[in-house]
């Protein structure tokens, strides 16, 4: 855990959580786990789709327990409670699906508050439960009482995917409250819904309507199985040989003191985050959606260029899309949405931007990172949104980056005051005042620089624009662009196989 905190402060901590989890880039999920689950999938596909199933489930429990141990009883226990509820929500009559204009009866609202609170609660105790504890002892503090926080509290870890798959469970179950689907009699299928390991821990977040109908009859061929393969070695690539690059000076700058910082190394530093947070976490979502699809699921995409975003509004159609339209139905609307006048449209945005922000991480600094995109949101909906409609799109994404790279320094940063330091450093040039003078070039060596510019190509559609002209074009064009993924996936494969650095942004939400 972070320090105690000092008198009267307030503490910017994130969660801590267990480290040995099976990422998709790891050798041991490449070469152990995934050829293991194939041949038995394979062969339970042979013979029962139900015994597919099964065996989907049985391994993705395993993936979790991997990386969580105990802490899977967690994921046992959202399931649970939520599949409960779907039966009770509808006293079991799975064929009803709820009439949305449907008078909803005390009992149906007393098993939706009691599924929200257990789900929540198990989420609040276990994500928020040491950030809570250790800003009530800051403000006790400051009214001069000393209070210690209990050890218990302290060490808590955080559980792996709890934010993702509490998320996906609760949207079944509101769901099956609001009319959009019926609730199931499957376990066996509503547990792999929530569980399924290749969206289970960042997302993307899937909705029951959306793959409900696959769960229960789906199928498979050749040409899906190789999209499938080809979507996740390209994520694999983005994710190794570029994701992994920048994070390496993205990492380097941030651990620097803030008097070593000056505005060429601070841009150095934000300009490596902006790349690694996009590719890191599409990359996560392109493997994701690939094994799915080799295993017969279609998930919706997560991202759509979002640094080509012409707004703020824009870049949250087209950043983490299944995140986004979550608040945007179960909070934003049942808030009122934009149908009470200005003002309540207004807070209501503050309100679902505050949440986003401390829904990924328990620190202030995410806090305020959402509050500060839900401030533009507001701005955009009161008048910038149309001064931005008239003036060339490139200054309006020249805008939306900037308001997006001042966020990601709020979002990294590990303390406000940090987050101060640096932005004063990218915007104010200074006399350098640290022990140590460093040059940016220090930060950009070679690979790096082949990372960044490949990375800003990636983040602007290049990938995606090559992948649309092999298919296209066809013939020769389409074999070369096939053979380019294999080889440059042999070469993130060997990258790992050597043990380089290889975090993944999002396992720690």
């Amino acid at each position: 855990m972070s320090p105690r905190p000092q008198k009267g402060t307030f503490i910017f901590a994130k969660a801590r959580r267990k480290t040995d989890s099976m990422v998709f880039s790891s050798s041991i999920f490449l070469f152990g786990f995934l050829p293991v689950l194939l041949i038995f999938y394979a062969v339970a596909w042979k013979i029962n789709f139900r015994l597919a199933n099964i065996i989907l489930l049985i391994f993705s429990m395993v993936f979790i327990f991997w990386g969580s141990g105990k802490d899977t009883l967690i994921l046992l226990s959202m399931i649970l409670i939520n599949y409960f509820a779907g039966l009770l929500l509808t006293k079991g009559n799975i064929d009803r699906i709820l009439k949305k204009d449907e008078k909803r009866t005390p009992y149906q609202k007393f098993i939706l508050i009691v599924t929200l609170a257990l789900s929540l609660g198990l989420l609040v105790y276990f994500k928020y439960a040491g950030f809570l504890a250790d800003n009530a002892a800051g403000l006790l503090s400051r009214l001069g009482i000393s209070v210690a926080v209990p050890d218990f509290v302290k060490n808590i870890l955080l559980p792996l995917g709890i934010s993702f798959y509490t998320f996906q469970a609760l949207s079944y179950t509101l769901d099956v409250y609001f009319g959009h689907v019926g609730s199931t009699r499957s376990l066996t299928n509503f547990a792999l819904y929530v569980a399924f390991f290749p969206q289970l821990i960042a997302g993307p977040i899937v909705r029951y309507a959306d793959i409900y109908e696959q769960i229960e009859k789906r199928s498979i061929d050749l040409n899906g199985v190789f999209r499938g393969m080809l979507r996740f070695m390209a994520g694999f690539i983005k994710k190794v040989l570029l994701a992994n690059t920048v994070a390496k000076a993205a990492d380097s700058v941030f651990a620097l003191a803030s008097p070593e910082l000056t505005t060429g190394i601070a841009w150095v530093g934000i300009i490596a985050y902006t790349l690694q947070i996009y590719l890191d976490f599409s990359a996560y979502s392109d493997m994701a959606i690939g094994l799915a699809k080799i295993f017969g699921f279609d998930l919706l995409e997560n991202f759509n260029l979002p640094y080509t975003a012409k707004s703020v509004q824009d870049f949250w159609r087209r950043w983490h899309i299944s995140l986004s339209t979550w608040f945007r139905d179960y909070l934003y609307i049942p808030l009122g949405g934009n149908r009470k006048g200005n003002a309540r449209t207004y807070i209501n945005l503050v309100i679902v931007f505050f949440v986003c922000g401390l829904w990924h991480g328990a620190a202030w600094n995410f806090v305020i990172w959402g509050i500060w995109h839900g401030l533009f949101l507001v701005l955009e909906r009161a008048f910038l949104g149309r001064w931005l409609k008239k003036i060339p799109a490139f200054l309006s994404r020249i805008y939306t980056l900037l308001v997006v790279i001042v966020g990601w320094v709020l979002f990294r940063a590990a303390s406000l005051g940090y987050a101060v330091k640096y932005l004063k450093a990218l915007f104010i040039p200074q006399a350098f005042s640290g022990q140590l003078h460093r040059l940016p070039t220090e930060f950009l060596q070679n690979d790096i620089i082949i990372a960044f510019v490949f990375g800003i190509a990636a983040s602007l559609g290049g990938i995606l624009l090559l992948n649309n002209k092999s298919k296209e074009k066809g013939g020769v064009w389409r074999h070369a662009y096939i053979i380019t993924v294999f080889v440059l996936f042999l070469v993130s494969v060997t990258s790992i196989y050597n043990g380089s650095y290889n975090p993944f942004i999002y396992f720690r939400f």
